[in-house]
């Protein structure tokens, strides 16, 4: 990337994952507006991206990334477009999570008329102002809030109403499980909290702008927390990467800490000049992140060109603890400012899809 990265690696580290650097840039697609939200999702065994901006909701299908959807949002509707996530569950059924309340969403493609659309509902019994969910195996649910994190139990399924989102006489019925509040884990309030993933159905893993935290579901009480630096702007950037080990994202820092441990094992400091801004996981045990470089005061620009950084990583395990080994492979710069809402998904056939402001980029597996 330009800069000294203190990594250390005794061996070279195998992977199937094309390079960042050998990546190409295939397509390229101007919505005209900011993406406030961006997620790649299998409709009926088709993968397509929904994107909300702030006039539209659109779909596009891939690989050819024409848009087979798209919806003015009304000023009725103008309230649904400031989505903090979305997540999938089974069945279809998105969670869009806002700043003051949570909806369902349903995805249906009429095949005869070769049209999407979207319905709209509500499987809990109440709504929640919700930052992340995650599903966990047994099917539970763990809602994270800026006032407590929720542990929503999965109930006999019912059969539930669902209104299109833009047309409430067109309603359509589907059957699913309906969810109710089991219990309440208080947190604290003068924290912004910004990420929350499941380890197993017992262990999940939280963060504010100052701690991560290791919860057990089971016992009802912390096994342990982890002071970090975190930036209140950054936000997805939890990843379980085994069993025992997962990656979280600072400032300008990437933790790897071990549950066993109980304690960070690794850490890859970036430059101060570096701010991460969103991070994923790829196949064959690879990590990408965005950071953008002369970050500013994010208040009052975004200014600075973005950069994609890989890593590849090897886990070797023994009776005592796992090992971890990890390796700077290559980057990519992306040459615009650094503005926008960024996001790093990869797609089923292994292209990678980002965006920034309002453009839509997919680059080659």
């Amino acid at each position: 990337m330009g800069t000294n990265i203190p990594i250390s690696s005794k061996n070279i580290i195998k992977t199937n994952c094309t390079l960042l650097k050998d990546r190409k840039l295939i397509k390229k697609s101007d919505t005209k507006e900011y993406i406030y939200y961006l997620i790649n999702i299998k409709i009926d065994e088709k993968e397509i991206i929904l994107i909300f901006t702030p006039e539209h909701i659109f779909i596009y299908e891939l690989p050819t990334l024409k848009k087979v959807y798209d919806e003015n949002i009304e000023l009725n509707y103008y309230s649904f477009i400031f989505v903090n996530r979305i997540q999938k569950l089974k069945n279809n059924l998105l969670i869009l999570m806002k700043r003051d309340y949570t909806i369902s969403l349903i995805i249906k493609k009429d095949k005869n008329l070769n049209k999407y659309n979207i319905y709209k509902g509500n499987i809990f019994n109440y709504s929640l102002s919700c930052i992340n969910l995650v599903e966990l195996s047994n099917n539970n649910l763990v809602l994270l809030t800026n006032s407590s994190i929720y542990i929503f139990k999965s109930n006999d399924e019912k059969e539930i109403e669902f209104k299109e989102f833009f047309n409430n006489k067109n309603i359509i019925k589907q059957k699913l499980p309906f969810y109710t509040l089991d219990y309440q884990i208080k947190i604290d309030t003068s924290y912004n909290y910004l990420d929350i993933i499941s380890m197993n159905d017992d262990i999940i893993v939280y963060h504010n702008t100052k701690y991560i935290y290791v919860y057990s579901l089971n016992n009802k009480q912390n096994i342990f927390n982890i002071e970090v630096i975190i930036h209140p702007s950054t936000d997805d950037i939890i990843k379980k990467i085994s069993e025992d080990i997962f990656f979280f994202c600072g400032k300008n820092i990437i933790y790897f800490i071990s549950i066993k441990l109980g304690m960070i094992i690794k850490q890859i400091t970036l430059p101060k000049y570096f701010h991460i801004v969103a991070s994923n996981y790829l196949n064959d045990n690879n990590i990408v992140f965005a950071c953008i470089r002369n970050y500013f005061d994010y208040i009052n620009s975004y200014k600075g060109t973005i950069i994609f950084g890989q890593f590849s990583y090897k886990i070797n395990k023994n009776k005592e603890k796992d090992n971890l080994e990890i390796e700077l492979k290559s980057d990519l710069q992306l040459q615009c400012n650094g503005e926008g809402n960024i996001y790093i998904n990869e797609l089923e056939d292994g292209k990678i899809v980002t965006c920034t402001k309002n453009n839509i980029y997919i680059y080659s597996s």
